[in-house]
């Protein structure tokens, strides 16, 4: 696994309300997403790249309040077998966000959340059995 964490996303009820909020309070440059009910935060200087950034979304019914940092991973399966191993708990089995990577909510033994992002361009979720 590697380090640093890739992004951090904040959840809330009015994330329209967050993204003003965030400009406002930190000066951050945010987007709303084409046609997702989705901001994202970009990166502090422009055109920067491998700067931490994030998005703003509606809070999903597994999250607590806050921030959730995002960890690059290698291995996603590696991953959630070795949080189930330490005794860890998968909150979110590994998801695909489509064209752009894998996504696992992990709560650590304590209860602490966080996500891990393992980059994949092919990725896309499969389709529901009938």
């Amino acid at each position: 696994m590697s380090f640093p964490f890739t992004h951090a996303e904040v959840f809330g009820e009015n994330p329209a309300a967050l993204a003003a909020f965030y400009r406002e309070v930190l000066g951050w440059q945010i987007t709303q997403a084409e046609g997702v009910d989705y901001w994202r935060i970009a990166p502090v200087a422009p055109g920067a790249t491998n700067t931490f950034a994030g998005g703003i979304a509606r809070r999903p019914d597994f999250m607590p309040k806050g921030w959730l940092p995002y960890a690059r991973v290698d291995d996603m399966a590696a991953c959630v077998a070795a949080v189930t191993r330490l005794g860890g708990q998968v909150v979110r089995a590994p998801t695909a966000v489509p064209r752009t990577g894998w996504y696992a909510v992990i709560a650590d033994p304590e209860g602490n959340q966080f996500a891990a992002f393992q980059p994949d361009p092919t990725a896309f979720p499969l389709p529901l059995p009938e």
